[in-house]
């Protein structure tokens, strides 16, 4: 009897996605027992980068954001699109301004390219408040 149900195609293909999911739901917590094994770029949550923005921005109504290259001549780069998106949603209710991000108090600056910030000309207005091993960078204007 048991032969006949394993012969079945629709019933071992529920069994392999049943497995598959299984899998899939316990994986972040073997993770967490052994990191060195199961350490993933993919098991990282939604805007893990920018979580080190949070406390600074969370009563900051809007902010610039920048990018290198620059985010309005490169708005058809899908990866600089998912970030400006994860960054957006970790933020949230801050809004992000990248048409004109030197115009507010705060700016969320990115580096795509791997190089560090003191080769990039950051206005003088401007001060490095905090850096993120992921590149990200956030401005505070200097008061004059």
């Amino acid at each position: 009897m048991l032969k006949k149900h394993l012969s079945n195609p629709v019933l071992i293909l529920l069994m392999l996605l049943l497995s598959v999911n299984v899998l899939f739901c316990f994986l972040p917590y073997l993770g967490n027992l052994a990191p060195g094994i199961f350490h993933s770029k993919f098991l990282q949550p939604i805007g893990f980068k920018f979580e080190c923005l949070r406390p600074y921005l969370r009563h900051v109504r809007k902010a610039g954001y920048y990018t290198y290259p620059s985010l309005a001549q490169q708005r058809k780069n899908l990866y600089i699109m998912k970030d400006f998106g994860e960054a957006q949603y970790v933020v949230s209710p801050t809004i992000f301004d990248f048409e004109r991000p030197w115009d507010y108090e705060y700016v969320v600056f990115l580096l795509y390219d791997g190089r560090n910030s003191e080769a990039f000309m950051i206005p003088q207005d401007y001060k490095v408040l905090i850096s993120s091993q992921n590149q990200v960078f956030l401005l505070k204007k200097v008061s004059s």
